[in-house]
């Protein structure tokens, strides 16, 4: 049998795995959209905004972009799994 994706739930858990990684990160919009422009990713705070409230989708190398520059693998945004904050010091 075949497993299905959904892809609408996909997309809803990468728009809330960003929020959280961002806030776990404790960067404001602003701060992960420096970091996109830094990585050539050209974004504005409002389209920021509507990625984590799931009223814009990404393309699999825009969220590529975004795991970089939240420094967490691309799967860490696709998972329910729980994400740890690791500090290196």
């Amino acid at each position: 049998m075949k497993r299905r994706v959904k892809y609408h739930a996909l997309d809803e858990m990468f728009a809330r795995r960003v929020r959280e990684i961002r806030n776990a990160r404790g960067l404001s919009m602003d701060d992960l959209v420096g970091r996109l422009r830094g990585e050539g990713f050209e974004l504005l705070s409002s389209g920021l905004c509507k990625i984590e409230h799931g009223d814009r989708r990404c393309s699999i190398g825009e969220a590529a972009v975004i795991a970089v520059a939240l420094d967490v693998p691309l799967d860490a945004l696709l998972s329910d799994r729980p994400f740890t904050l690791t500090v290196t010091v």
